[in-house]
């Protein structure tokens, strides 16, 4: 999926303990905020049906999961050090800028011509804004990554002059389309325009379910591309100590994009054929699917498709030291479609958390399994967890995990344990309790 040239993040990312699927998102959401705002891709000319670049990219993970570390590794430094190099560049422009400003100020008014512009700061990333503020600072800078260790935060930072009410949300969530628009504020014009804002964050699923409803009444959790990080745990090799630094590789990457033109992208014909395959069954399973959330994820579909496929064309391009080509070939169509199929196992997984149904509980119990990293006990389920209301559930929830393939059942004298397999050894497409950090070849969970 990534080019061989990136490889060596996906190595970090082991060398982490962190599943390269949240790797993906994270480096998905941090190279895309490069991209020229008035990038786009074509994917039906016909109707005009065509998409920009911005992506909205979550890492759905517990407390001590090490979300924050990759977020820093696969965004956060390798930004800061493109930052650096570019307070400096307009450092040494404002002192040219004064320096010009004062000649023009002392010259005869009849023949010194235009006033000096200004010099601007590139900024690259903002964690903390205000809607009025964002919009001031896509005036000079139009593509940025907004970039939390806790999304929860972003959401909160909405509507807080008018108590979380009024039209702020929905506002930032047009950016998604890479359109802002201009809006008064007590006299006040905040202009709109053309932009790339892309969002990158971790966030708890207690706190994702408590912020989006299982029906996403504003469509903003279709908006995400998500990816969950189990909270398992990663045991040092001592013997494996050897030092590696992928800041310098993705800095290389992240400005030969930044320094990429607008582009206006197309699909060549046997690419177009797959995407109109991939758009066709995802509205045959939004027209099949009873939940408010999966028929937006569905409807949202076509758009990342496309998305997704602009993307990794720009990154295999600059990764290979090449302009990108205007044709988007299939391969990355390709690649697009096994990034919906992933998205689609995890909405469901997630989704299926925030109920409290039977499938619910097991998905819980499984997930409770792997981070403790031993058999789990009946009195685990009911008291620590509180997943089963007795010790005869808990069993029984146990039994249903083992049939499925997600472990197995230990009698001892005592008791019955349940102990958990990191991967599935068993083919169930009838089963309920979705896998998060694999996905099968149909895309179902």
């Amino acid at each position: 999926m990534l080019p061989q040239e990136l490889h060596p993040v996906l190595t970090f990312a082991d060398n982490l303990g962190v599943p390269h699927e949240p790797t993906l998102v994270a480096l998905e959401a941090a190279a895309a905020s490069l991209i020229d705002p008035c990038t786009k891709i074509i994917g039906r000319e016909c109707s005009n049906y065509e998409q920009n670049a911005t992506i909205f990219s979550a890492i759905v993970g517990e407390p001590a999961s090490r979300n924050s570390p990759l977020i820093q590794a696969i965004a956060r430094k390798p930004l800061s050090k493109m930052q650096e190099k570019a307070t400096e560049l307009y450092d040494r422009q404002k002192i040219d800028y004064e320096r010009d400003l004062a000649d023009w100020e002392a010259a005869d008014k009849s023949t010194r011509g235009d006033k000096p512009q200004a010099a601007q700061l590139r900024v690259f990333t903002t964690g903390d804004y205000t809607p009025e503020g964002m919009r001031e600072l896509a005036q000079h800078n139009p593509k940025i990554l907004r970039c939390f260790d806790e999304l929860a935060k972003e959401q909160k930072s909405q509507g807080q002059y008018k108590g979380g009410k009024g039209g702020d949300a929905q506002l930032l969530l047009e950016s998604y389309d890479g359109l802002m628009d201009t809006v008064v504020r007590r006299g006040k014009i905040y202009p709109g325009g053309v932009v790339n804002q892309c969002l990158l964050g971790g966030i708890q699923p207690e706190v994702l379910s408590e912020i989006i409803s299982s029906s996403d009444p504003t469509g903003l959790f279709a908006r995400y591309n998500i990816a969950t990080l189990p909270n398992i745990p990663h045991y040092w090799d001592d013997d494996n100590e050897v030092g590696m630094d992928i800041t310098p590789l993705l800095v290389d990457t992240y400005e030969s994009i930044n320094r990429l033109p607008a582009f206006t992208f197309k699909l060549s014909p046997d690419a177009y054929q797959l995407f109109k395959s991939c758009h066709n069954h995802a509205e045959s399973q939004k027209a099949k699917a009873d939940r408010p959330a999966m028929i937006y994820q569905y409807g949202k579909m076509s758009g990342k498709i496309l998305r997704w496929a602009m993307l990794y064309h720009v990154l295999h391009a600059v990764c290979q030291g090449k302009t990108p080509d205007e044709i988007v070939s299939k391969k990355f169509i390709q690649i697009a479609k096994e990034r919906a199929l992933y998205q689609i196992s995890q909405v469901r997984g997630l989704l299926s958390i925030m109920d409290d149904s039977g499938p619910s509980k097991m998905f819980q119990l499984y997930q409770y399994a792997l981070r403790k990293g031993e058999p789990i006990t009946p009195r685990d389920a009911v008291y620590k967890t509180k997943k089963a209301k007795d010790r005869g559930e808990a069993i029984d929830f146990f039994r249903r995990l083992e049939e499925m393939g997600w472990g197995r059942t230990i009698t001892t004298s005592r008791t019955i344990k349940f102990e958990v397999f990191e991967e599935r050894r068993i083919s169930d497409p009838s089963t309920t309790v979705p896998v998060i950090t694999k996905v099968s070849e149909s895309g179902d969970s």
